[in-house]
C-alpha cells in the first residue's frame, strides 16, 4: 500500500483538528455554552478540506518552524495561544479565534472546560503535522535545495526524532 504524499497528510491532520475543535464545541454547546456558532465552525472544516495543500502545509512551515515548533515539543500553552493567529495564518481567522478561545476556555469554577484528553490529542496532532512537515520539506529539498532554506532541517529532524530518508 503506498503511503499518501506528506501535503496529503498534513491535510487529513489538519482537519481531523478541525472536527475534534467541532464536537468539543458541540459538547461545550450541548452543556449549555451556547454563544459558539457550530454551523460556522462546520463552514471553516470545509473550507480547510478544500484549500490548497500545498499552500496549507508551507504555511504551517513558514509561519512555526523558526519559534513554534520547539514551544509545541514543549507543550507551552502560553506561547501557542499567544501565537496562534500567525502560525495559521493562512487559515480563516475565525476558526483560527475559536480554536483559541476553546483552547483557553474556563466555566464558572476557573476550571478549564476542554478536557486534558483532548488537549492531549490536538498536541499530539500537532506532533504528527510537524513530522509531515519535516518529511515534507526533506522530500522538497531532493529536487529544490534552497526548498525552506531558513529551516534547520536536521536539527528539527533531530528533535521530533524524524528519520529523512
Amino acid at each position: 500500500m503506498q503511503v499518501p504524499p506528506e501535503e496529503e497528510r498534513f491535510a487529513k491532520n489538519a482537519v481531523i483538528m478541525a472536527e475534534a475543535i467541532y464536537m468539543g464545541m458541540k459538547k461545550l454547546n450541548d452543556e449549555g455554552h451556547t454563544d459558539v456558532n457550530l454551523p460556522f465552525i462546520q463552514l471553516a472544516i470545509a473550507m480547510i478540506k478544500d484549500f490548497d495543500r500545498h499552500d496549507l502545509i508551507q504555511g504551517f512551515i513558514k509561519n512555526g518552524h523558526d519559534q513554534c515548533w520547539d514551544k509545541i515539543k514543549a507543550r507551552d500553552e502560553t506561547f501557542f495561544v499567544d501565537n496562534v493567529t500567525s502560525i495559521f495564518a493562512p487559515l480563516p481567522m475565525n476558526m483560527v479565534i475559536i480554536f483559541k478561545d476553546l483552547f483557553i476556555a474556563v466555566d464558572k469554577q476557573g476550571k478549564p472546560i476542554v478536557s486534558h484528553d483532548l488537549k492531549q490529542s490536538i498536541w499530539q496532532l500537532f506532533d504528527a503535522m510537524i513530522k509531515i512537515a519535516i518529511k515534507y520539506i526533506h522530500k522538497q529539498r531532493k529536487t529544490d535545495i534552497s526548498f525552506f532554506k531558513e529551516v534547520q532541517l536536521h536539527q528539527h529532524a533531530a528533535t521530533w526524532q524524524v528519520q529523512l530518508l
